[in-house]
């Protein structure tokens, strides 16, 4: 049973960047977006404040941009592309406050996302998170660099 549902949550996240669903096209402006989707309506998760972190030289976390997700569970604009150098980054998803919200009793308090940009050029970053009270998954859609 345990195999099956995050076969289905894996199934949802996939959905989401395949050819069927098709990605907004990359703003040069702002090269992250994050897309959070709740698994259990089958629907976008509106309202999830999420963090955007970036490692410091020291190895501590500089926060650089906190915003919540609009009501089609995206996030488009959470970094410019002067801001969003080669580096290691975090987004930090609240995700408590979202299933509280929904008078449920998550697992976790916040699913981190660490990943690393920008290593071999300037890229267009999509990530995408699928949320459930006891676990989530995530995705990317990384472009090839840009100019």
């Amino acid at each position: 049973m345990a195999f099956h549902s995050v076969f289905l949550v894996f199934l949802a996240g996939l959905a989401l960047c395949s050819e069927a669903a098709p990605l907004d096209p990359p703003d040069a402006k702002h090269p992250l977006s994050v897309k959070v989707v709740d698994s259990v309506r089958g629907s976008p998760a509106p309202n999830v404040p999420v963090k955007l972190y970036k490692e410091a030289a020291d190895g501590s976390w500089e926060l650089l941009n906190s915003k919540q997700t609009n009501e089609k569970g995206g996030l488009p604009e959470l970094t410019t592309r002067e801001q969003f150098v080669a580096g290691l980054y975090k987004l930090e998803l609240d995700t408590a406050s979202y299933w509280k919200s929904m008078g449920l009793n998550p697992f976790h308090n916040h699913a981190d996302v660490v990943f690393t940009a920008n290593d071999a050029g300037t890229r267009h970053y999509k990530i995408v998170v699928v949320l459930s009270p006891f676990s989530y998954t995530t995705t990317a859609v990384v472009s090839d660099p840009v100019d």
